[in-house]
């Protein structure tokens, strides 16, 4: 960084000397303009850095340098929702996969769980003092505005190196790795959830075939309840005709006697 100090010296030079006859104070008055001229011309320096920034920021490789950052910063937020996403649903993997009947309970079997002032006096003494002061004032002057031209050249070369085809590759790239971060994140998900829903399937399967064999059973058991009990109303109904038969032939028997 330029050493505002040793500028301010070297355009100093040696004034501390007094002024001595006609003409002796040309060099003092000579150093103070170039110094006042310095000064005039830092006002246009840093106006001309700020409007080279201005087109930097209004180029193409800004444009695409924004994009490219709200790309970025979209994504990692893709990226944390889907850790989160699979970390629930690796949970419900196990869960389903080692105790199905327990989540199933948990669960009721639904399925919801898816968020700077310048001062300086004019003194109007004609005398090498007068082109002394005019000179401290002048440098008092341009100070700040030198601290401000580094500070927009500073800015200049930063926009310069940010938007540069180098960086510009590297959030690319960044780009693409968090793209590529979210698409295995994706297929994780989607393997999980696949699971989850195989687990409920499975155990619903379970429980319905559970059902209908319990539903099955019963109806045999009906069935042969039913079975046994017209077998014993037909074998009732055979013994009554028997009875019946041997009464009507006994008491045609006694008849005939």
């Amino acid at each position: 960084m330029t050493n505002h100090f040793d500028n301010y010296q070297a355009r100093r030079g040696g004034l501390s000397s007094p002024c001595q006859g006609l003409g002796g104070c040309d060099p003092h008055r000579a150093r103070a303009e170039q110094q006042e001229a310095v000064e005039r011309s830092m006002p246009a320096k840093i106006e001309t850095v700020k409007q080279e920034i201005q087109q930097i920021k209004n180029g193409l490789q800004q444009k695409e340098f924004d994009l490219l950052k709200q790309k970025r910063t979209a994504l990692a937020e893709k990226i944390v929702s889907l850790d989160a996403q699979i970390t629930r649903a690796k949970l419900l993997v196990d869960a389903w996969e080692k105790s199905p009947k327990q989540q199933a309970g948990i669960e009721g079997l639904g399925w919801g769980w898816w968020n700077r002032n310048i001062k300086g006096t004019w003194n109007a003494a004609f005398s090498c003092q007068h082109y002394e002061e005019r000179l401290n004032e002048s440098i008092a002057r341009t100070r700040p505005l030198e601290n401000q031209l580094t500070e927009q050249n500073t800015t200049l070369t930063n926009l310069r190196a940010q938007l540069s085809p180098e960086n510009l590759a590297i959030q690319r790239n960044a780009v693409a790795t968090q793209e590529k971060t979210i698409k295995e994140k994706q297929e994780l998900l989607s393997s999980y959830e696949k699971r989850i829903t195989d687990a409920r399937n499975s155990y619903q399967a379970s429980k319905d075939a559970e059902r209908l064999a319990l539903e099955r059973e019963a109806q045999e058991a009906s069935a042969k309840a039913a079975a046994e009990k017209a077998a014993k109303d037909k074998a009732k109904q055979t013994k009554t005709l028997i009875i019946v038969g041997a009464a009507i032939i006994g008491g045609y028997l006694v008849l005939k006697k």
